[in-house]
Parts: structure tokens; sequence; C-alpha cells
């Protein structure tokens, strides 16, 4: 076993030996300490002042600041509430609807709210492994710009056309309540259209007419298809409320159906003269020469009512 050299007493003093007296300062001068220049000529290309980095300072990188995303865009762009929908601010949207049509209940809307922005973006994959990207159809695309765009339209009044169509169907089908149903998502989707000229504005405001007219009529003849008819009241109620449905403004093809429901019942009630009344509104509107027949039939026997059936030929 080797033991370690003995230190001498002293320790480490002995260390300095040999730097000379520059060295250690030891003797009568002190060292010079680091030896360091303060003042290092560089060259021109390298001399960036004392300044702290900023954005007036030439050759800094300065990061842009944070933009407006496109929802936010669209909603500043805007004052239909159907693109505050499709942006996804509901607040605004409903603060619009209410402002504009004095909407006060929308509980009916939030299918209808959920639709609209569902539709406010695509998303299509980049590359593998990385995210999926967005992107933000517009409707004004070619001279939007980053400022100045709006959403893409996702409904339009020809398909609130065509579901009218469809809700007529219903109605000649007899299906009251699909088809009040279905009247009632189209009156609610009116407000949210996007309208270009004065005539789509009239056309919307007639499709509201028709929708009302439907709804009222057709929960009309709901309600009195379950009231009871037991008693001679009950009944004289029935006729009251197919009356009503009488005057309500539907096409040709149901009023002619609504009116010879409303024959029928005051014919069995034998109220000879609402009958009447109601047997020349219907035929005044040309119906099939056999429900012509019919009616005629019912003026001659019954009511009196003379109307020659060769205009059912």
């Amino acid at each position: 076993m080797t033991c370690a050299p003995s230190l001498p007493p002293e320790g480490f003093t002995d260390a300095a030996e040999g730097f000379g007296e520059e060295g250690t300062g030891r003797g009568g001068e002190e060292g010079g300490g680091w030896d360091v220049e303060e003042d290092l000529d560089l060259p021109p290309e390298l001399d960036i002042g004392g300044g702290i980095p900023g954005g007036a300072e030439e050759g800094f990188f300065v990061s842009p600041s944070k933009g407006n995303s496109p929802a936010q865009v669209w909603c500043n762009n805007s004052q239909l509430p159907v693109d505050h929908l499709v942006a996804g601010s509901f607040e605004t949207a409903a603060r619009l609807l209410h402002d504009q049509v004095g909407v006060v209940n929308f509980a009916p809307y939030k299918s209808l709210f959920l639709q609209a922005f569902a539709r406010g973006r695509s998303v299509y994959q980049a590359l593998p492994c990385l995210p999926a990207m967005y992107g933000y159809p517009q409707r004004n695309w070619k001279e939007a710009g980053s400022k100045s765009g709006v959403p893409a339209v996702g409904l339009k009044l020809n398909d609130l056309i065509q579901r009218l169509q469809h809700c007529y169907q219903l109605t000649t089908a007899g299906k009251f309540e699909e088809a009040v149903e279905r009247f009632r998502i189209i009156l609610l989707s009116i407000p949210l259209l996007v309208v270009d000229n004065k005539q789509e504005i009239a056309e919307a405001q007639q499709l509201i007419s028709i929708c009302r007219e439907y709804i009222l009529g057709l929960s009309m003849e709901t309600e009195r298809k379950k009231l009871p008819k037991d008693t001679l009241e009950q009944q004289k109620r029935i006729c009251e409320m197919a009356a009503y449905f009488t005057h309500c403004s539907l096409q040709p093809v149901h009023m002619i159906l609504v009116l010879r429901t409303a024959v029928n019942l005051f014919f069995k009630l034998k109220n000879f003269k609402t009958a009447a009344t109601f047997a020349g509104r219907l035929l005044e509107l040309g119906p099939k020469p056999d429900v012509g027949q019919q009616v005629s039939e019912i003026g001659k026997d019954v009511i009196g009512l003379r109307i020659s059936t060769l205009q059912f030929r």
C-alpha cells in the first residue's frame, strides 16, 4: 500500500512559486487582476449598438401582431343574424333576432342555430400525423380579402320553397301534425335567410303569410278531430271550428277539401242555410266534376240551390 505524499506545513503557499513577481503579487506590488480589454474595436458589420432590440431597430425580427379570426370578421361586417350564427356568436345573433323581428323565445331555434354553426367551417387533412386544418367558406370570396369577408350562404329561399311543396303534399294526405311541424320550421327559418333584392323580400314575406295561415288552420283541424261529439253542443262546437277553418287563406285544392268538410258537417246538423253558403263557395273554386255533382245534388234536393252541371264538364 502506498501512502499519499505529505504536504508541507505551509500548505499550498508554495504553489505560486515560479510565476514570478507578476503572478502572485507577493512583494510590494499588487496584481493587475483579470486582463480584460474593455474597448474592443469591432468591424462595422458587427456593431449592433447598445440599444434593446425592438420594432424600431433595423435588422431585428419583429413577430406580427395577432389578427382577428374569420369568425370575428364575419360578425364585424354583417348585421344579419345568420352570419353571426355561422360565426358561432349565438348571443349577438339572438340580440339581432330580438331587435329585428321581435323574437323572445329562442328554444325552438336551438336546432337551427346548431345547423347554421355546423356549416360555417370546412375541415381537410393536410399532411399525415398533423392536425386537421379549417377552411372558412365566404360568399364574397372574390373581393373579400382579410377584413371584408362574410360567410357563405347555406340556406336559400328556393330551399324553403321546395320544403313548402312537401308540406302541401302532407296536407293533401291528411298528415296534419307533421305538416304543422314542418310549416313551423319553415317559418322559423325565414328570418335566417340572406336575400339580395326586393323580389326575394316579397317572396319571403308571402312565405310567412302562407305558413301562418296553414299553421293556424291545420292546428284548428287537429283539435277539432279530438273533440267529442256525443251531445248537440259538442257537435255545434265541431261545426264552429270547421267554419273557422274555411276562413284561412289556403291553396284552392286544400280549400275545396275544407269546404267539403264544412258542407257535410253542417248538412248533418241540418243547418242548411250555412251549408248552402259553403257549397256556393266550393263551386266557385271549380272542383272536380264528381264533387261538383254531389254539391249540386245537395243544393237541388235539400237546400234549393239551382246550379247547372254544365260548368263541371
